[in-house]
């Protein structure tokens, strides 16, 4: 009997030629000895528990990273995600997946897409055809049996679309505070220290939901289950514009508040923790990961980012 106990996930990363990772969120607070990564390919069966735990705001984020076998042929990889060595199935029903893994010889398919979300609309209220593109992804991916498989899948950033957060938290309304529309208002206003810890906890949630909600949808789940990833994010994964707007904004206490959490989620559940073996520097997010005979650079061009420059030696915003 499976157990539905996957909220987000799984996500499935790759951070080098053979180096792959398998990450998902659940509502429950489980140990991660008991929690395990059930592999199958050509060289047979391999069981490994999860290394890594992760609190969210009102969820824990599990990791593990794993190698793949190193052959001159492509191959299949499945796996399941067991807890007490039963299956884990996640929102959509599924309990077993699989991605392709190219051989030394192959050129490794590679694909690239962004700007997944509507800067408008939540995406619990968006609709199936919102996400059409998606399904031409997974389309695309499973044909003839797979054949055409991608081995990587590039997202170049607004992986979630958090511009609604001005109109969906209480404390904004109240001081009418409405981001860059209320420049003035904002770049003065002072939270109140008694205040924090609700505002901190309210803006977790808001951040929480959004990544759930937005990578839950059965075509975008499958894709992150099956394609494995290398994200980087853009303004809108912290909401519009950020990094562009004045200085007195972008250092206001709610816009600084609003870019710890949202780096922290970012860097759980898109770079997936600092131990991703292909970031290239502590100051930022840019990451060079090798695969097969491509050397894949993504660049951070938001974690410093000023009106004027793109720079490692800016002020940290955190």
């Amino acid at each position: 009997m499976t157990q539905e106990a996957i909220k987000l996930g799984p996500i499935l990363g790759i951070e080098g030629d053979y180096s792959y990772t398998v990450s998902f969120v659940s509502q429950s607070d489980l140990d991660p000895a008991d929690v395990t990564l059930e592999l199958n390919g050509p060289e047979g069966a391999a069981t490994l528990c999860f290394d890594s735990k992760e609190r969210l705001h009102s969820t824990f984020l599990y990791k593990v990273a794993f190698n793949v076998a190193q052959l001159a042929a492509s191959f299949t990889m499945s796996y399941i995600v067991a807890h007490d060595g039963q299956p884990m199935t996640n929102k959509s029903g599924d309990a077993s997946w699989n991605f392709a893994v190219p051989g030394d010889i192959i050129i490794p398919k590679i694909g690239f897409a962004s700007c997944n979300g509507d800067g408008k609309t939540l995406p619990e209220n968006q609709v199936d055809a919102d996400y059409v593109m998606w399904e031409k992804l997974l389309s695309s991916h499973k044909q003839e049996g797979g054949k055409f498989a991608f081995h990587c899948l590039i997202l170049g950033g607004d992986q979630v679309y958090a511009d609604p957060i001005w109109e969906k938290i209480d404390y904004f309304a109240k001081h009418k505070l409405l981001g860059w529309r209320s420049t003035k208002a904002m770049a003065e206003h002072k939270i109140d220290p008694l205040d924090l810890p609700e505002l901190a906890a309210a803006i977790e949630g808001f951040y929480e939901s959004l990544y759930i909600n937005s990578w839950s949808r059965a075509p975008v789940s499958s894709v992150l289950a099956s394609i494995p990833t290398i994200m980087m994010w853009d303004d809108h994964d912290i909401f519009d514009g950020w990094g562009s707007h004045p200085e007195a904004l972008q250092n206001s206490d709610v816009f600084q508040l609003i870019y710890r959490i949202a780096k922290k989620y970012f860097g759980l559940l898109q770079i997936r923790g600092s131990s991703n073996r292909s970031l290239i520097a502590e100051e930022h997010y840019s990451l060079a990961v090798s695969f097969r005979n491509f050397e894949i650079i993504a660049l951070d061009n938001r974690s410093h980012r000023t009106q004027h420059a793109i720079t490692k030696n800016a002020q940290k915003a955190y």
